[in-house]
């Protein structure tokens, strides 16, 4: 699958994935402040903003596309990130071809199947996605309705905000949704899937750095996961940033920019 991504810079080259309802246009910023110094690829995954939709959405469907969009753009060796459903994807392509990867850093995601989850994990995205998929946004006479029905169902206005992010007008001028939200729904289970957390299962990978950040106060990282992590990834640090939430990339730009930034040099 050919992806629509955004490339900024030149030097190192570092590609960094979005997490699930989001786009490159996520990353910008970061992307523009790293491109002093390096080469920063930031794509749309499958089924989401300008890429193309595609009725399988599995982490090795995705890590194929990302090694296809490699291939394009003559990238040998490159550092991959990645947030939340990115940051999976970005230990998968890193599973896969090892040689290929210059360094990881996954930004509040454990690379684990959750044997139990929280309250708000997989009910709160079957939700979220039950309501894109069932709202009509053609109807929306502007931002402004579809804002009072999310904020009404959500309750939530960052969350309402950064999802509403994902409609655009069509030619004629009518509201669509830019992600593809039913075939998201459709593949919520393998979003959710993960790595055995065995660690008998575990097959450790090295040859590059890793670099995991967790949100001090979103839950995605368990301490289970740090004690499992080294049994995968030997060589892994993991650094907790303090006072974020599981979008630490936008409460925290600068120090995330950073923590890339140091990682990478």
């Amino acid at each position: 699958m050919k992806l629509f991504y955004r490339e900024y810079g030149n030097g190192i080259p570092i590609m960094i994935l979005h997490g699930l309802y989001g786009s490159s246009d996520n990353w910008s910023a970061i992307a523009r402040e790293l491109s002093d110094r390096f080469r920063v690829i930031v794509p749309d995954l499958r089924n989401h903003g300008r890429s193309p939709h595609d009725p399988v959405h599995t982490y090795d469907a995705i890590s194929d596309d990302i090694a296809e969009l490699a291939d394009h753009l003559d990238l040998k060796r490159f550092i991959i990130a990645g947030h939340s459903m990115g940051g999976r994807a970005a230990v998968w392509f890193a599973r896969r071809w090892p040689g290929r990867t210059a360094g990881l850093i996954v930004l509040d995601m454990s690379p684990f199947k959750r044997v139990k989850y929280e309250k708000g994990e997989p009910w709160f995205h079957s939700r979220v996605l039950r309501l894109m998929t069932e709202s009509d946004p053609s109807t929306f006479k502007d931002r402004e309705d579809a804002e009072k029905l999310f904020g009404e169902k959500i309750g939530d206005s960052r969350i309402t905000g950064f999802l509403l992010k994902n409609l655009t007008r069509n030619k004629k001028g009518e509201f669509r949704w830019r992600l593809n939200p039913g075939i998201l729904l459709d593949n919520l289970e393998n979003i959710m899937d993960g790595l055995d957390p065995d660690p008998g299962s575990l097959t450790p990978v090295t040859g590059f750095p890793v670099l995991f950040l967790r949100a001090e106060h979103s839950g995605y990282i368990t301490e289970q996961d740090i004690e499992l992590i080294p049994s995968l990834f030997p060589a892994a640090d993991i650094i907790t940033v303090k006072d974020t939430s599981h979008w630490l990339h936008a409460e925290r730009p600068a120090e995330i920019t950073e923590r890339i930034r140091e990682f990478a040099s």
